[in-house]
């Protein structure tokens, strides 16, 4: 018998199963939901007669038997909505109300538009209300409503913004579930429009998409490998408001030169007015663009100036497409070439190869059919989880955890006179032909961290008494601290969502270690507060098997598969460790695409179990369900899970953690035999550690090497270090069970190879991690050191407790690490982060990559000789950075200021990166920030200038913990759970 999801009523958890499988006979759908026939029949009999149901004539079943009537979903099974606020769809000047019915199988019943006569945020929401009510057929339920608006949206409240500056801290969510009645949703309308390309558009299909929508602003949705990517304060993909002229003409947002004030079609429409001495609309624009050389080289130079931006985002987030959208965009326009054009000028060759670019095809529907698309997201799901015994899925990076502990205090430090280093919804409808699978995990809420009060056990049935309808599954403790927290149940009509930006519980602050525990279930993305709508919990625990936070010794080891089972002990397990390296380097990308929303939900229950067992230690199973918010029937079968895996095993309590009654019984993460190995391969040397299972450091050792014209014989010496150390210490090299390698270099995430057009020529056209398992016989992970090194400083460094971080490794080889919504981000080709290649100057000093005026050019010793050449008591011979650097150490204040002018340099060439990804913190690493604090108030002081104020709101930037050791105890961390 199938298991019953949690927190879902039977009268929604029967409409949910039917709206899952389609057509469906009742002894089906009595096993699928795992309810009681008699209360299936019941509830079926109610649903009938409601007309929320119709069952057909008798059909021929496929086996012998009575031919079964099949049941679907009626007229009366209610409807979802789409609102969109067009800022300007209603004519120049003029924003318009844009609505969309749909039933619950995607297809749109009822769409209509209509011009907003009202100016304030409550006029507005009035007449939005007035025309959904007037769309939705009389006495039908509506089981949500997502509004999109032209505004950062946090929360169901509105951020400042220059399209809709007089609904800054508005209310919008609940003040429009007020008005309707049932749930509502309030979205960023890029982020819709993102969806609704993903999954009805140009972008079908596509993981990593970077839409930019060019209307009364210019907008961005991030889908960052598969998710919706909102930020840590929900407020990425400022884009328009990236400055491209300190000296430019002044923005809505206060800051000079912002894209917005060249390319926003009200600038190029105005200037094509005042060139043609009359109103130029849109349309006439284009059509002048095919004949008149001014108004094409208008919108030509816009499309430059975009993609001069686009290009930035291009080599530091590597998106796989970027879309562009709006009313002076068309596929073979001026615009789009232009893009293309800087595109090929200002990105990284191979980036701008893989980079394709394209006009959105939805005719401005795109915002509609996203909104449609994130409310079925959000409805109930009637999908069981998988059997434990089902295959792991891996996944494409390891979840890093919102907090971790430190090293043990038994573990070596790494000594700091060391060589220094170098650089997840459940998905749409089946019954849907419209909605893909394949559709972006989407933001969501808490995905069951709150009790629904009435819940009746999975298995025993469901009586109506309990439920009383579908909006008690609205329900939730009041002591949630989630976003929607404060919401009641949608059929009393009272109450609405706690507003007042995001929760506290979602802030970083420094050294607060439980912060992750009230936040949003990180399974599919954090999303924003939907007031009073379905529960999320309502989906239940059924969302498919782990992807990350696996056996430790096996195959689901920190969401990668193929491990050697067991650790490897045995040739037999073993098998092609050749091709395993190279598959494991390549985090198995063709099954991590097939992962459901679901599937990454589950596994992302099971990394938060995991990590807080990291944190705590042995633990009370009671006191998982209380940290985590989880469903206690959700930590019970994912414990028992994670028990007959070998991740966790039960084990007795300390007495000062007992407590009266009766005992609840006491886990703790299993500690694995085999040792791991982690080498970071730099300019400066290469760095080995042996740590025992559970990441702590037992050996370390450096060994100074000068950069080869060829990359394999490094990584050939990194092999045969680990096996010294090994046995140096008094250990075999079979008593090894993975290897994670850091290069300076970006890694394939396809095939865990070196492109054939890197960056560093030695670096180029092979494989890491075979040449590793050739000499050590084990599995090898091969990341970029960067990325490594802000995975080390969210579990163990300066950003534990972060979600949302970006790494800066400040020296000579400047890069940057990602971690999007807790998860490590490589970007479509692995070149995510390459701040380094960010043409700074156009004429600038010649680059290693073969282009001019890179970033890292102004940052070699070689730009630092004018301080290096006055400065007394110097030996000639020494390194000119260990000079600059001793220079500053000692109060040098010529060299300090060159420190921070560096800082301010790299912080203005980061601030666009900032903008888009909305980071919580940002880590500065790297060898230039051992001298002193320069580089790093230099970094704060450029973003600050240059970052919107949404974004630098609640943005902290701070040195790195883990200093010159982040690289290599980065590569220790991602072979852990």
């Amino acid at each position: 018998m199938a298991t019953r999801p949690a927190q879902i009523t039977g009268r929604d958890l029967v409409l949910a199963t039917v709206r899952d499988a389609g057509p469906i006979s009742r002894t089906d759908l009595i096993r699928r939901t795992g309810m009681a026939r008699e209360t299936v029949n019941g509830l079926l009999t109610k649903l009938l007669a409601a007309e929320a149901l119709v069952e057909s004539d008798p059909v021929a079943a496929g086996h012998q038997g009575r031919p079964a009537r099949l049941l679907s979903l009626g007229p009366a099974a209610g409807y979802v909505v789409g609102a969109i606020l067009d800022s300007a769809g209603g004519g120049p000047g003029i924003a318009a109300a844009r609505v969309a019915v749909a039933g619950l199988t995607g297809e749109i019943e009822v769409e209509r538009s209509r011009a907003l006569a009202g100016a304030a945020p409550g006029e507005i929401l009035d007449e939005f209300a007035a025309l959904i009510t007037e769309c939705v057929p009389a006495g039908r339920r509506v089981w949500l409503t997502v509004i999109g608006l032209p505004a950062p949206v946090a929360g169901g409240v509105v951020h400042t913004s220059s399209v809709l500056p007089g609904w800054a801290g508005f209310a919008a969510g609940s003040e429009l579930r007020r008005r309707l009645g049932h749930g509502v949703a309030v979205l960023n309308d890029a982020n819709l429009s993102l969806l609704g390309e993903v999954t009805h558009g140009v972008a079908r299909g596509r993981r990593d998409v970077c839409y930019l929508r060019i209307a009364s602003g210019i907008g961005c949705g991030l889908l960052l490998d598969g998710e919706v990517h909102r930020g840590a304060t929900g407020v990425a993909g400022e884009i328009g408001h990236v400055q491209v002229d300190e000296t430019g003409a002044l923005c809505r947002c206060g800051n000079r030169g912002c894209l917005e004030t060249i390319a926003a079609p009200r600038e190029l429409l105005g200037a094509l007015s005042n060139s043609y001495g009359s109103a130029v609309s849109a349309e006439r624009a284009l059509e002048l663009a095919d004949r008149d050389a001014i108004a094409q080289r208008v919108l030509a130079d816009a499309g430059r100036m975009i993609g001069r931006v686009v290009a930035d985002l291009a080599n530091t987030i590597n998106p796989a497409l970027v879309v562009l959208d709006g009313p002076l965009i068309t596929e073979d326009g001026p615009i789009v070439a232009g893009v293309r054009e800087s595109l090929l000028r200002y990105a990284q060759p191979a980036v701008a190869e893989h980079t394709e670019i394209h006009a959105g095809t939805l005719a401005g529907r795109a915002a509609l059919l996203g909104a449609i698309a994130a409310a079925l997201s959000r409805l109930p799901s009637s999908a069981p989880p998988l059997p434990s015994s089902a295959p792991s899925l891996p996944s494409s990076a390891p979840s890093l955890p919102s907090s971790a502990p430190p090293l043990p205090s038994s573990a070596p430090s790494l000594p700091s006179s060391a060589p220094s280093l170098s650089s997840s919804a459940p998905p749409l409808p089946s019954s849907a032909p419209s909605l893909p699978s394949s559709a972006p995990s989407l933001p969501t809420d808490a995905g069951g961290k709150s009790e629904m009060s009435g819940r009746e056990s999975g298995s025993s049935g469901a009586s109506e008494a309990a439920h009383g309808g579908s909006s008690e599954a609205t329900r939730f403790n009041s002591g949630d601290k989630l976003e929607m927290s404060g919401r009641e149940d949608e059929a009393s009509g009272a109450g609405g969502a706690a507003q007042g930006g995001p929760s506290e519980a979602t802030r970083f602050k420094l050294g607060d270690k439980s912060e992750m525990y009230g936040r949003e279930d990180e399974a599919s993305g954090t999303g924003e507060a939907v007031q009073g709508g379905p529960s999320e919990a309502a989906r239940g625990d059924g969302v498919g098997e782990v992807s990350g936070g696996g056996r430790p010794g096996g195959a689901a080891h920190g969401g990668l598969s193929g491990a050697v089972p067991g650790g490897g002990s045995g040739e037999a397990g073993r098998g092609d460790l050749a091709g395993e390296a190279v598959r494991r380097g390549g985090r198995e990308e063709h099954a991590q695409r097939s992962v459901s929303p679901r599937q990454r939900e589950r596994g992302a229950r099971r990394v938060r179990i995991t990590e807080l067992l990291r944190m705590h230690g042995a633990m009370a199973r009671s006191d998982v369900v209380r940290l985590t918010k989880l469903p206690r029937a959700a930590v019970v079968e994912l414990l028992d899970e994670m028990s007959r895996e070998g991740v966790v095993e039960p084990c007795d309590l300390p007495p000062e953690q007992g407590r009266s009654g009766r005992p609840s019984p006491g886990f703790r993460l299993v500690t694995p035999k085999e040792l791991l190995a982690g080498a970071a391969i730099s300019a400066y040397g290469i760095r080995v550690v042996i740590a025992d299972g559970a990441g702590a450091v037992l050996h370390q050792a450096a060994h100074p090497i000068p950069m080869t014209l060829t990359g394999e014989a490094p990584v050939r010496l990194a092999a045969e270090l680990i096996a010294g150390l090994l046995t140096e210490n008094g250990h075999a090299v079979g008593d090894l069970r993975e290897v994670g390698l850091s290069v300076p270099a970006p890694v394939d995430p396809h095939t865990g190879s070196f492109g054939t057009r890197g960056i560093l020529p030695m670096f180029s056209g092979f494989a890491p991690a075979e040449v590793i398992t050739e000499v050590l016989g084990v599995p090898c992970r091969v990341e970029n050191n960067a990325d490594l090194a802000a995975l080390a400083e969210v579990r163990r460094g300066a950003a534990v407790g972060a979600r949302d971080v970006l790494y800066l490794r400040a020296d000579q080889f400047t890069g940057a690490g990602i971690v999007a919504g807790g998860r490590m981000y490589r970007g479509a080709l692995g070149y995510a982060g390459e701040v380094g290649h960010l043409n700074v100057r156009e004429v600038g000093p010649l680059c290693v990559c073969g282009s001019r005026g890179c970033l890292s050019t102004f940052l070699s010793p070689a730009s630092f000789g004018a301080v290096l050449d006055a400065a007394p008591f110097i030996r000639e011979s020494e390194d000119p950075e260990e000079r600059l650097l001793k220079l500053a150490a000692h109060g040098h204040r010529p060299a300090q200021r060159a420190l921070l002018d560096a800082g301010r340099l790299i912080g203005r060439s980061v601030a666009p990166l900032t903008n888009m990804l909305n980071p919580a913190v940002v880590v500065v690493g790297g060898r230039y920030g051992v001298a002193g604090p320069y580089v790093e108030e230099g970094i704060r002081e450029s973003l600050m200038r240059h970052c919107t104020q949404a974004v630098t709101a609640e943005l902290t930037v701070v040195r790195s913990g883990l200093t010159l050791d982040a690289e290599v105890l980065g590569a220790i961390e991602s072979l852990l759970p």
